[in-house]
């Protein structure tokens, strides 16, 4: 199984912006228990603030996750917070198909780009996983530690080292 990162498109980006805004709605809404609706509104009022020049925003990476076979798999962005340490970047979304989940492509994906982001400099991956998702498992496997609970979520940190 062949998996390769690479820089998101501009095209892949309006793609994956949608997709994300309606994940990351239903995900807040687990935590605030406020209506989805809500949640996506006040989405597509931060998302311009946060990521004013879209793929180009400075502040982030936005990669896709390819196959030999298929392209476009998957999309990952990672994101400098102000609230977080120097030389740390968050894992702010990581989606698959559907069809690709629980088969290693997302692990291979994570594992590449952690390497490329030690590459340009930063030592620790921070994200925010809800308890129930079990993508959690795939983090603690790659080595992600759970460093604060949040009600529904967990805080977690991977060392670059």
């Amino acid at each position: 199984m062949n998996v390769n990162i690479r820089n998101m498109t501009e095209n892949e980006y309006s793609n994956w912006i949608k997709l994300s805004t309606e994940q990351q709605a239903i995900d807040r809404h687990k935590v605030s228990s406020k209506p989805v609706d809500e949640e996506r509104n006040e989405l597509k009022k931060l998302l311009p603030h946060i990521l004013p020049d879209g793929v180009y925003t400075s502040e982030s990476i936005f990669l896709s996750i390819d196959t030999d076979e298929d392209k476009n798999i998957g999309f990952l962005w990672f994101h400098e917070l102000p609230s977080i340490p120097e030389k740390a970047i968050f894992l702010m979304d990581i989606q698959l198909e559907k069809s690709k989940r629980s088969k290693g492509y997302g692990k291979i994906a994570l594992v590449k780009a952690h390497k490329l982001l030690k590459n340009l400099g930063y030592e620790n991956v921070l994200l925010n996983v809800l308890i129930e998702n079990y993508a959690k498992d795939l983090y603690s496997k790659l080595g992600y530690i759970g460093v604060e609970d949040n009600n529904n979520s967990i805080l977690m940190n991977y060392h670059l080292g």
